[in-house]
């Protein structure tokens, strides 16, 4: 947690055990799976516990590792889902309890109504049958089966555990939130995403644009895929899709924070995620603190303006006074030191005559 005192800036606060705790279970983590970086990735917040989160990796754009705690001890693998539970998690918009084993039962809300002839609602007309937690049983040893009759198929369960939604949940925001400035990857001669030695972080008018940041996925664009995939197509720092063309439009929110110099970009789809860097410098970071919910509401809440109209003048208009009475203050302090200076010279005179 070298980079404690720009979490605190962002927002994101941790207590000095949590801090300790933290970066022994970096340490393990990382030993124990061999993997090249591993970085903290935020919390999801429950109503009896809350469930940490690490992530561990080889690659960029590669395979990678989550693992959750709820007491930062005792560290357990992000389980693999199904399509199907996929779906089903998906549409869950209940608070997260904090028990990775407790089931859910997902209901098809669609069930609960009927339509009569005259295209009005029947309420409860037709009850959804219960869900048997438990699968079907076997068959008993002996019993035979009857000669060419067709196995019936395995009804899909409409049930999940917490943990899968904790896997779908990181899925969803490492698609469409996961987000890294622009020239901080570089796609180097062989193909290959590596991290720029020579990153020097984005200047001020640069970290106040959307296009500065790229998402961490293989590209949906297919001419900005077509640069990472091809060989031979030389164009190192354009091989990620850019923030600005993310749908909804409106739905990043770019802060400048100028009492600590720091730039925050929050998700308003994925309420509790974040980017954060200080211009001007290569320290920034990423981080999720939240219910673990989408914003399932946001085309109801923004605004309807155009992308041309998201341009944040305001933001550039605050940072160019900052600018100009930083460029003042040093003035007046070199007028006083030269005053100084010149005051001491004709002192140093009076007194040799």
């Amino acid at each position: 947690m070298g980079r404690s005192t720009l979490y605190n800036d962002a927002g994101v606060i941790f207590a000095q055990k949590e801090k300790s705790l933290l970066r022994t279970a970096l340490t393990s983590l990382k030993t124990e799976n061999k993997t090249k970086y591993i970085a903290y990735w935020g919390k999801i917040e429950g109503i009896n516990a809350d469930y940490f989160l690490i992530k561990a990796w080889d690659e960029y754009l590669g395979p990678a590792k989550y693992f959750y705690s709820n007491d930062m001890v005792d560290w357990a693998q992000v389980p693999e889902v199904d399509p199907h539970v996929e779906e089903m998690v998906k549409l869950d918009q209940s608070l997260y309890i904090g028990d990775p084993t407790i089931k859910t039962r997902f209901r098809d809300l669609t069930k609960l109504t009927k339509k009569d002839p005259t295209g009005e609602e029947e309420e409860n007309a037709a009850p959804p049958e219960e869900e048997e937690e438990a699968e079907e049983a076997a068959p008993e040893e002996g019993a035979e089966e009857e000669e060419g009759a067709p196995k019936k198929p395995k009804k899909p369960s409409n049930f999940f555990t917490e943990d899968q939604r904790i896997a779908v949940f990181v899925r969803q925001i490492e698609l469409n939130c996961q987000l890294v400035p622009r020239s901080f990857l570089y796609l180097n001669a062989t193909h290959l995403v590596c991290e720029n030695p020579s990153y020097k972080g984005l200047s001020q008018v640069e970290s106040l644009k959307l296009t500065s940041y790229l998402h961490l996925r293989f590209p949906f664009d297919p001419i900005v895929r077509k640069n990472l995939e091809v060989k031979g197509v030389n164009k190192p720092f354009d091989f990620l899709d850019p923030a600005d063309n993310d749908q909804p439009v409106g739905s990043w929110s770019l802060q400048y924070k100028s009492f600590v110099s720091l730039i925050s970009i929050r998700s308003l789809l994925f309420p509790g995620y974040q980017v954060f860097l200080r211009p001007d410098t290569p320290e920034w970071g990423s981080v999720y603190v939240g219910n673990g919910l989408m914003n399932i509401d946001i085309p109801f809440t923004l605004p309807p303006i155009s992308a041309a109209d998201t341009h944040p003048h305001l933001l550039e208009k605050i940072m160019r006074e900052n600018e100009e009475e930083e460029r003042r203050r040093k003035e007046e302090e070199e007028r006083l030191k030269r005053e100084a200076e010149e005051q001491q010279e004709e002192e140093e005179q009076a007194e040799e005559q």
